[in-house]
């Protein structure tokens, strides 16, 4: 039986997941774990409002009901292999979204066929799984159910759970009250309690705060070393550079680029400050482009001419205005250069007066200690002197008193 190993404990699948899609055997590294084979995801459009069953059933009767058939993502080929990081970029409504929720089997394609093999936690949707009404301890057992969790797994990582999300005071209070980041927060802290074969990441962490961000990339590096296959979306270019090695690039539904993610975002980059488009301008050939193709903006009409050169002159003005910005700074850093300069020089010479001052304050006292000195030993001098005038007298004395003896 396969097991999951995480913070060196081992749990048996059976244990963990309650749900037979999540009890799938894992894969070993560098094998595909997610095949997608022309998968096209069809939603019908409804632009006739029918508020109430009457008028619904009416027009379906009279046929009258017409839908309007919208492509979310069409004729996607994508395969993934064990422990590798991928990054998706895109306009909102590109299909992002869309593709995760395949890959996660909330929704089944409407042509071509999909292939996930291991365990997947989904972070897709800001409070998907959480209950408003509920306290945080509730949701945490309501989401860990929702996410294929046995009971007994949830009350194992309980603590866990709660010392990474940080919401210990928040325990028993509902996630109604909860801003933005906390749920977020505690969303990420039970879809993380489990090092799963697969991490889905909808702009889930553009909410958070700048500490917990980086708890999180740091989390989501540790499972990547652990093997933990990654699927990211951010419209924060840098961090899907960062936390992804490959990446896809979507555009209403069709990919237009992939491969290395610096690359595919440097493209997506250009194209969206560009005035008019480059690749998605005709360019290609309908099918994705080759990250290494250096592309340029396409000329067409003259319109086309025009924009750019507005465009350029705009880009020239910005640049000329920046560099007289940078000249006023680097007059003004040299101007404080200089006065810090004075201001050392002035210290500077401060200094040496107040050195000066004390050399001269230690000579002063110490000639008023050697002067001290002399004149206690002046003054010690008579005592000395009387002392030994009354010793010869007393000697004188000794000697006549030695010749008044008989002599024998």
């Amino acid at each position: 039986m396969s097991t999951i190993d995480h913070n060196k404990e081992t749990h048996e699948v059976s244990r963990v997941f309650t749900s037979n899609a999540q009890q799938t055997t894992t894969v070993a590294d560098g094998e595909t774990i997610i095949e997608l084979n022309d998968v096209t995801i069809r939603f019908n459009k409804n632009n006739l409002k029918v508020d109430n069953l009457k008028e619904y059933f009416i027009r379906l009767v009279t046929k009258q009901l017409m839908f309007q058939e919208f492509i979310a993502l069409r004729n996607i080929n994508l395969q993934i292999k064990k422990g590798e990081a991928w990054g998706f970029v895109g306009t909102n409504g590109a299909g992002k979204s869309t593709l995760l929720k395949v890959v996660s089997r909330i929704l089944k394609p409407s042509m071509g066929s999909v292939k996930v093999s291991g365990t997947v936690a989904a972070l897709i949707e800001l409070g998907a799984g959480i209950d408003p009404q509920l306290t945080a301890r509730e949701n945490i057992f309501l989401n860990g159910t929702l996410l294929g969790y046995s009971k007994e797994f949830i009350e194992s990582k309980f603590d866990e759970i709660v010392e990474f999300s940080e919401l210990q005071e928040f325990l028993d209070s509902p996630v109604k009250n909860f801003s933005s980041g906390m749920k977020t927060r505690l969303a990420f802290s039970i879809a993380t309690a489990v090092e799963p074969d697969i991490l889905i990441a909808d702009e889930i962490l553009a909410v958070g705060d700048l500490k917990f961000r980086k708890k999180c990339n740091a989390k989501m590096d540790e499972m990547l070393k652990g093997g933990t296959t990654l699927l990211y979306v951010s419209h924060n270019i840098a961090s899907v550079k960062k936390q992804c090695s490959k990446a896809m690039w979507l555009d209403h539904g069709n990919i237009i680029m992939v491969g290395d993610s610096a690359k595919v975002c440097d493209a997506f980059q250009k194209e969206m400050e560009s005035p008019v488009p480059i690749i998605l301008g005709g360019a290609r050939d309908g099918g994705p482009v080759d990250p290494d193709t250096v592309m340029e903006p396409v000329i067409n009409t003259l319109a086309d001419a025009e924009i750019i050169a507005d465009a350029a002159k705009k880009a020239a003005a910005e640049a000329e205005k920046k560099a007289a910005s940078a000249k006023k700074t680097a007059a003004a850093a040299a101007k404080k250069a200089e006065a810090a300069k004075k201001a050392a020089e002035e210290a500077e010479k401060k200094a040496e007066e107040m050195a000066e001052a004390e050399n001269h304050d230690k000579v002063e006292a110490g000639a008023e200690t050697e002067s001290g000195k002399a004149d206690a030993s002046a003054e010690s001098n008579p005592a000395e002197e009387k002392t030994e005038t009354a010793n010869v007298d007393n000697k004188a004395v000794n000697v006549d008193n030695e010749a008044e003896k008989p002599q024998e």
